[in-house]
């Protein structure tokens, strides 16, 4: 935004989302000693982790409003729809994950706003004994902040 650029004071910097980096199901069942864990399954289609996190935390946000602040919300707000995650793919400077950002759309009505986040997910390799610089067995989320 372009009054983010001024930081005048007039108006609410904050942070639009979370970039959040997570050890990937895979790579955390794969230490737990399960053999065979398919990737495929756990992280790379699995449109259902970021989604489940921002559900989370949106629930427990709305369990610490005051009864006043949730009445007004409810007479007033328009509530979260959480929708499938969406895979972001590779670009030509690498994945399109840290450019694509958490979408909140609002419904025909205008009575609810669809919130969807991009994720990302790499495959482990060696039980994760790679140099730093190989990144393996990570799975990438946008949340909300």
């Amino acid at each position: 935004d372009i009054r983010d650029k001024l930081d005048t004071g007039l108006y609410p910097v904050t942070a639009s989302e979370f970039r959040t980096k997570f050890k990937s199901r895979e790579a955390i069942w794969q230490q737990a000693g399960l053999k065979d864990v398919n990737f495929t399954q756990t992280d790379k289609f699995n449109t259902e982790i970021c989604r489940s996190i921002n559900k989370k935390a949106y629930d427990w946000a709305l369990s610490k409003a005051s009864p006043k602040a949730l009445a007004r919300f409810h007479k007033h707000g328009q509530p979260f729809v959480f929708v499938e995650d969406l895979k972001s793919g590779i670009g030509p400077t690498g994945p399109t994950w840290i450019h694509d950002k958490l979408k909140f759309e609002p419904s025909e009505d205008k009575k609810v706003v669809k919130v969807q986040s991009h994720y990302f997910a790499i495959g482990n390799k060696k039980m994760g004994d790679v140099p730093f610089f190989e990144p393996v067995g990570y799975h990438y989320c946008k949340l909300l902040s």
